[in-house]
């Protein structure tokens, strides 16, 4: 009998006080509770601290939080809160967005068919007062698992969307100690999730919103940022 999968979720935060209490009541919100939350800050200087550890006295689910000693920056951050994870699977979290409640109820739905590497999924993009802007990204056209000739031709979702299997997260950790990667802001550890599960692992995409993608005008990233990123490296959904 297959083990059931489980889901940890890693956030990683930096100054994300003004809209972090919405995402964190989203975590609270859903149908199917995470094994755990892992938090990672690079430093913030408002009130995000203080909202976590306030969150985390009455979450239903167990939240540990590490305050980094050494800025390490977006993308590096994130990878060392994945790091922390226990989960079979580890969903990544903006700490600027929202979770609609059958987020992870129907990623661990697709878990238990089969132990992917990544599931993706669409999310709507809204502004900053969650309305939505009338577009969705990724727009992923169909609920399926990727065939190898899919993924040959590489695929971009941001890291929001996906929730990826502990060991691909080992063997792209592996090869970033072998590699020398920039620590700056701009390092993306979901264009390399991608590129590293479209190479050699198993994917499922969803075609179904479940998560509201915030725009605020103070985005790292951002859906314009996330289009380029796709249309530069020639990517479709």
């Amino acid at each position: 009998m297959k083990a059931r999968s489980t889901i940890s979720v890693a956030m990683a935060t930096y100054n994300g006080g003004l809209y972090l209490q919405d995402q964190l009541k989203s975590l609270a919100a859903q149908d199917w509770s995470p094994l755990e939350l892992i938090i990672t800050d690079d430093g913030s200087r408002d009130d995000t601290v203080s909202l976590i550890k306030s969150f985390a006295l009455h979450a239903p689910f167990p939240v540990r939080f590490e305050q980094n000693t050494v800025r390490l920056g977006y993308g590096r951050n994130f990878l060392k809160a994945a790091s922390m994870c226990k989960g079979t699977h580890v969903a990544f979290c903006d700490q600027d967005d929202v979770w609609l409640p059958h987020k992870l109820s129907q990623v661990s739905a697709v878990l238990t068919t089969k132990d992917y590497d990544l599931v993706a999924h669409s999310a709507k993009v809204v502004d900053r007062s969650l309305n939505w802007l009338g577009v969705s990204f990724p727009d992923i056209d169909s609920t399926r698992p990727l065939t190898l000739e899919e993924m040959r031709g590489g695929r971009f979702w941001p890291g929001f969307t996906l929730t990826v299997s502990r060991s691909l997260l080992k063997v792209l950790d592996s090869e970033l100690s072998q590699t020398q990667r920039p620590h700056d802001e701009k390092f993306a550890h979901d264009e390399l999730i991608c590129d590293l599960a479209c190479e050699q692992r198993s994917c499922f995409v969803i075609s179904e919103p479940l998560a509201l993608y915030r725009q605020h005008g103070s985005n790292l990233i951002g859906f314009h940022g996330a289009m380029k990123v796709r249309t530069d490296n020639s990517r479709t959904i």
